[in-house]
């Protein structure tokens, strides 16, 4: 049976992952409105009941706040009557579905989730690997045989001296999703110390 699914990205840069699992999901036939990163969970709320989707599917890659930002979202889908009408995940390399299942998720998707699981979710049935169980992926070790050392002493005082130009540049770059993202931190810090959060917003 076809589903509607809302996909949304509880960060403020990383969608990823969801644009694979949206990709998968229209593949499969269903209907599916992917939002973008940096919303707040009271706007993902809202689209969703204005969608009127069967499933919110949200990913969390970035590891600060993500109780909170979990916890506010399912606090804000049950205050709106979501929980009731629909089965809503959450995944990505911040989760662990011990968190997710005390936050009230329906599932969670760690790392190494792939699409078809995610999918097999929606689509409310239990999800079997062809091949048996997922194997255990090996890391191959990229420095084995290597010195890393230069062979020639002045090429490597030029590589370090580019590397440091880098990392001066880089120290003064930023972008308007990581301006926000620093602001939401300082109001959850400044409402955590029960201070004035009215010059921040």
């Amino acid at each position: 049976m076809k589903k509607r699914v809302l996909l949304a990205p509880l960060d403020p840069v990383h969608d990823v992952g969801l644009k694979l699992i949206d990709r998968g999901l229209v593949a499969a036939g269903h209907a599916t409105v992917l939002l973008p990163p940096d919303l707040p969970p009271q706007e993902i709320v809202e689209a969703a009941l204005q969608a009127d989707v069967d499933c919110i599917l949200l990913s969390r890659t970035l590891g600060y706040d993500v109780a909170e930002t979990a916890a506010r979202f399912t606090d804000l889908a049950e205050a709106a009557g979501l929980r009731e009408r629909m089965r809503i995940g959450i995944g990505g390399m911040a989760i662990r579905p011990e968190l997710a299942a005390e936050m009230g998720f329906d599932g969670a998707f760690g790392p190494g989730t792939t699409v078809a699981e995610a999918v097999a979710f929606v689509e409310g049935r239990p999800f079997h690997e062809l091949h048996g169980a997922r194997p255990a992926r090996k890391r191959p070790d990229i420095g084995v045989g290597y010195s890393y050392t230069y062979r020639h002493a002045g090429i490597g005082l030029l590589l370090d001296q580019i590397t440091d130009q880098f990392l001066d540049w880089a120290r003064e770059q930023t972008s308007p999703a990581v301006e926000r993202a620093a602001i939401r931190q300082a109001l959850l810090a400044a409402e955590r110390s029960g201070g004035d959060t009215a010059a921040l917003r």
